[in-house]
């Protein structure tokens, strides 16, 4: 099953094709060009998408079976770049995106002193708006320890201004070791608080664009100088979804 996106004077039309070839075997949806009933995810299969067209999901679709105007897609980024090129209401964060990364045993235990990027920078002038996450602590066996009392999770820029806060996924405290050392598989859901800061939740109010701009984010544990963390196993995994808006300064 194929799928294009076809210019149609102020109209965008979604087709289920044949191929890329532009043989129509029906128009799905018929959506004008600033229209925001447009939204996608990215899968951790980097060869597929998700999508949703005016409130109807098309899950995890092979890249290669989309094109644009008769342009075949090969990547996420294509697809991030056609849908936003057509669907002008979208540019600036007119989606929810989400990014997902699953980190080994070995990269829990390191996020005290190694950040893993979740998201890259988006380019200038841009601002990553995290606004919710997931945390999925998969295959457990043991719980992980030397995690501080005050410990907490955050999300970091990595990038120019390497360091800096850039959102925490609120002061989780004990509550850290409620998902990495609670006995069990757990599955967690975090409001996002963004703010530059350095341990405590506040709003971006008054906080100056260059702390934004072009910055990418990653996890981080702020074991508050305990070091790395201990015991685990070396096959358990922490599944961790970000989803944000891409706004425009």
């Amino acid at each position: 099953m194929s799928f294009s996106f076809r210019t149609n004077g102020n109209y965008i039309d979604f087709v289920h094709t044949d191929n890329t070839s532009l043989a129509v075997e029906s128009v799905l949806k018929s959506l004008h060009n600033t229209s925001r009933c447009v939204s996608w995810s990215l899968p951790e299969d980097e060869t597929r998408i998700t999508f949703t067209v005016d409130e109807v999901q098309y899950g995890n679709v092979l890249i290669t079976d989309i094109d644009f105007d008769g342009t075949a897609m090969n990547s996420q980024d294509d697809f991030e770049t056609g849908i936003t090129a057509m669907f002008t209401g979208l540019e600036g964060g007119g989606a929810v995106l989400s990014a997902t990364v699953e980190l080994t045993d070995a990269q829990i235990k390191a996020l005290p002193t190694t950040p893993i990027e979740i998201i890259a920078a988006q380019g200038s002038d841009k601002m990553i708006f995290a606004v919710f996450a997931t945390l999925q602590l998969k295959n457990y066996v043991a719980d992980y320890t030397n995690i501080d009392a005050t410990a907490s999770l955050q999300l970091v820029s990595t990038g120019t201004s390497a360091g800096t806060l850039v959102n925490v996924a609120q002061n989780l405290g004990t509550s850290l070791g409620n998902i990495l050392a609670a006995g069990d598989n757990t599955l967690n859901w975090l409001q996002l608080y963004q703010g530059i800061v350095s341990n405590t939740i506040v709003p971006a109010t008054g906080s100056i664009p260059s702390d934004f701009n072009n910055q990418n984010l990653a996890i981080k544990i702020n074991n508050q100088g305990d070091g790395n963390l201990t015991d685990g196993d070396s096959s358990t995994t922490l599944k961790v979804t970000v989803y944000y808006v891409v706004v425009d300064l």
